[in-house]
């Protein structure tokens, strides 16, 4: 496992394309030593790909994990704009997951725990499902800009993982709270409390404008691909640029590398 290695894959399907990807990062060595394995795509709605990470995506990831290790898996979301259930539903997760023995999870009906950390910048303690916190964790997010991060991937895939009950009441949106005083921050550090392993950002339609309103359509100009790095910044990244974006601009990215530089793992 190199640090900041990426592997890119041009888009065929994504069995083959996310395949290559893992082999390239040399993955399977890394999976097959874990217990359990928890995918998180990026479900914010129940609008279709590239809004939201194909199931496509998720199948190959399981499959390969099932190839390669014999780790629990674990396929769980909590989505924004929606029930997860009607977003599992509707977008094809029960019916493509069920005979590969995956029965999603709605990781807000989950047990939560209170985590603590002084250092941090902004939350100096946050809520997160327990059993989130036991695992070897996969963030699966779609390629998408975002109308006030600039970009949505790996990282800020994980303010899905922020239970409803705890962080919904400043809009609409179920995980709205995290909006409240600084988004970038906020997001950065949701990811120091509970790290991502492995990044694989579904790039095989990619979106461009609003990550919530322009959805079923390719909106990615550039090369339909697949990324994939044990390294999530370095993978959010090499997804900016694919976006056409400076990844050094985006706020949330920054942080991030600052959590990281001050040291402010939990």
């Amino acid at each position: 496992m190199e640090p900041g290695k990426v592997a890119k894959a041009d888009y065929t399907n994504y069995q083959e394309s996310v395949y290559r990807c893992l082999d390239e990062i040399k993955a399977a060595g890394v999976l097959a030593k874990q217990k359990r394995i928890i995918i998180k795509p990026n479900l914010v709605s129940n609008n279709p790909p590239p809004t939201t990470t194909d199931v496509g995506l998720v199948e190959a990831i399981v499959r390969y994990c099932q190839e390669h290790s014999q780790a629990e898996l674990i396929v769980t979301e909590g989505s924004g704009n929606c029930s997860t259930d009607k977003a599992f539903e509707g977008l094809g997760y029960y019916e493509r997951l069920k005979p590969l023995g995956i029965l999603p999870i709605d990781l807000d009906t989950a047990e939560i725990v209170k985590l603590k950390n002084p250092h941090m910048p902004l939350y100096k303690e946050i809520y997160l499902p327990k059993f989130l916190l036991d695992g070897f964790l996969i963030s699966a997010p779609a390629l998408k800009e975002h109308g006030m991060t600039t970009v949505t991937l790996g990282i800020k895939n994980m303010v899905g993982i922020l239970p409803a009950s705890k962080y919904c009441g400043l809009w609409l949106f179920r995980k709205s709270m995290v909006h409240r005083y600084n988004v970038h921050q906020a997001t950065a550090d949701i990811c120091f409390y509970r790290p991502i392993d492995l990044t694989i950002i579904d790039g095989a339609m990619g979106q461009l404008r609003s990550h919530l309103f322009v959805s079923g359509k390719p909106a990615n100009p550039f090369k339909k691909t697949i990324i994939a790095s044990f390294d999530p910044l370095a993978a959010d990244y090499e997804g900016a640029r694919v976006l056409g974006a400076d990844p050094l601009k985006v706020k949330h990215l920054r942080c991030y590398a600052s959590n990281l530089k001050n040291g402010r793992l939990c």
